[in-house]
């Protein structure tokens, strides 16, 4: 008996899941979760008066556009997060949906980050320090340093991570695992 030559069609199966998309979709399903839980509760400090004295948020509660952008913001990152965890779930069952949701998520959380870093960095920022200097509560030593771990994250978070993502979504070994199962050749 003599083997024939495969047809293009006897595709053999595809591989299993890479371990690249393993760990990032585990690291999404932490950080997804994370914002799905946790943003929702960031907005009760803007409609609820704790007592505590805080200017930065009382000047932007003041100004309207500062306000709005920062509400939109916030509920385009809870989005995102919902996105990013239920994608990244279905892409540990290499759900060819959950790929074009996590290439969907790194996209716009990209593009919302850098918005966000550039708006933060010339319109808000200088907004709240001003608001902090007025309050008597610049200058404070140490400040600088969450400051410096504020961008290190959100870097991380927002460029490095979907960057990361992207790239490794769009192998080829990423994309043939999230295919459609083939069946084996006839033998």
């Amino acid at each position: 008996m003599t083997q024939q030559e495969p047809l293009p069609y006897d595709m053999p199966f595809p591989p299993g899941r890479p371990t690249s998309v393993t760990v990032l979709a585990i690291i999404g399903i932490v950080i997804g979760g994370f914002f799905t839980l946790c943003t929702p509760f960031s907005l009760i400090f803007f409609f609820v008066n704790l007592g505590v004295p805080n200017p930065v948020l009382d000047a932007i509660k003041q100004d309207d556009a500062v306000f709005a952008w920062t509400l939109f913001s916030t509920v385009v990152q809870w989005g995102l997060g919902i996105l990013l965890l239920t994608s990244s779930i279905g892409s540990l069952n290499l759900k060819e949906w959950a790929r074009k949701g996590t290439l969907g998520w790194a996209v716009a959380s990209l593009a919302i980050s850098v918005v966000a870093m550039i708006l933060n960095f010339l319109w808000v920022g200088p907004k709240m320090e001003a608001a902090v200097a007025a309050a008597g509560q610049g200058n404070k030593p140490g400040g600088w340093v969450g400051q410096v771990i504020g961008i290190a994250i959100g870097v991380l978070f927002g460029i490095v991570y979907p960057l990361v993502t992207l790239y490794v979504f769009t192998r080829p070994r990423a994309v043939a695992a999230f295919g459609e199962p083939r069946m084996p050749p006839a033998a």
